[in-house]
Formats: structure tokens, sequence, C-alpha cells
């Protein structure tokens, strides 16, 4: 496991939901363009091309609670039995964190990456 894996997965999130209503992948491949989570290896490290091992990143108690936040919504959005998500956070949110959170939910709805959601871009 690695950054690479990181990426690849992405890649492949990307390609899947854009072939069709993968809202799931959609919003998981949103995360994994996010630098500052996708990106520690407290997250990468639980990666690989077999998709995202929740568990672990969220049994770790290091996050800040907007990292925690930004994760527990990605893996409800992914598989409902992590949630639920205390939606009332979303306030406490810089607008980075906003915009990847309003990402993840529009692509979980879409099936689709929103345009300008990058790999690298913050967001």
């Amino acid at each position: 496991m690695s950054q690479s894996d990181v990426k690849n997965l992405r890649e492949k999130a990307v390609r899947r939901c854009s072939a069709g209503p993968w809202g799931e992948e959609a919003a998981v491949a949103v995360l994994l363009g996010f630098d500052r989570i996708a990106g520690d290896r407290r997250f990468w490290m639980h990666v690989d091309q077999a998709g995202v091992d929740f568990d672990p990143i969220l049994a770790d108690d290091t996050w800040s609670t907007t990292e925690r936040f930004l994760i527990a919504t990605c893996a409800c959005l992914w598989n409902s039995r992590h949630g639920p998500v205390d939606i009332g956070q979303v306030y406490s949110l810089d607008s980075t964190f906003w915009q990847v959170w309003h990402d993840m939910v529009t692509a979980a709805r879409t099936g689709r990456v929103p345009a300008g959601t990058g790999e690298g871009s913050g967001s």
C-alpha cells in the first residue's frame, strides 16, 4: 500500500463512475483527490486496488474533528453501516473542507465527480 495506490484507486473509481451511476465510487474519488487526507499516511496505508478500508481509518483517534467528519461522511456514503454522520458538524468546516464535503455529497447523488475536483487541488 502506498500513495500511488491512492492515485490508482482514484483513477479507477473515476473511470467506473463515468461509465454508470456509481455514486458511491464518485464520492470516494472526491476524497481520494483531497491531498490533506488522501496524502496522509494514516489514510493511504489502508488503501489498495480493492478500495479503502474505512474501519481502521475511523478507528484512528488522531484525526482532527473536521478530517474525521469528511472521512466518516465518505465512509457512510460508501457503505451506510459506517453512519450515521452528525450533519451539524458541517457548520464547523472551513471553506476548503466544506467544498470537499459538498463535492462528495454531490458525487454520491449524481454518480459523477464534480468538475474542478481534481487530484492535488485540495478539493
